[in-house]
């Protein structure tokens, strides 16, 4: 008699989590501490408040003076990765292999920052969702995940702001 709280509770937890997507990276101390031109690197990361990641990167950042260079490193590209699964339980779980390329060294000025950036749940806003012919998705929840020029404000009880985006990054780390 009792299952359905149970179940109510975990979509409330899920709901909560699903609120706005994140990234971050996980098992740092693994990370290299120096450069090394062609050295395969596994970076362990974790994303949430989404339900698939569709599409996942690994970017290395070099700062030479006030240049940014994203292009100092490769790395495999994580697609279609479903976090919330039937089982209702969450994979949040990932790594990805990237290689420092040619010339990081020398371009990134001795240190690099490391980044995953990801997107998440973007099939919410394609032509084939079965409602497409009634429109674009007009929900906050959608927009804010799937569309860049996506910009609502309300200063009720304090300034708001949902801002779309496609990409979500997790912090960086330096190398």
């Amino acid at each position: 008699p009792g299952l359905h709280r149970v179940r109510n509770i975990r979509l409330c937890w899920m709901m909560v989590d699903a609120v706005q997507p994140w990234v971050r990276l996980t098992d740092t101390h693994l990370l290299p501490t120096t450069l090394s031109e062609g050295l395969d690197v596994e970076v362990h990361w974790e994303a949430g408040g989404a339900f698939q990641v569709d599409t996942a990167r690994v970017e290395c950042v070099g700062v030479v003076g006030t240049e940014n260079n994203l292009s100092l490193c490769s790395s495999d590209t994580v697609t279609a990765h479903k976090i919330w699964a039937d089982s209702g339980q969450p994979d949040r779980s990932l790594s990805t292999t990237f290689r420092f390329l040619q010339g990081a060294t020398e371009l990134s000025g001795g240190s690099i920052r490391v980044r995953v950036a990801v997107m998440v749940d973007h099939g919410w806003a394609l032509e084939s969702r079965p409602e497409h012919g009634k429109g674009p998705p007009q929900t906050h929840f959608v927009r804010a995940r799937t569309d860049p020029s996506w910009h609502f404000e309300n200063s009720e009880g304090g300034r708001r702001v949902v801002q779309g985006r496609k990409w979500w990054y997790s912090e960086e780390v330096e190398i």
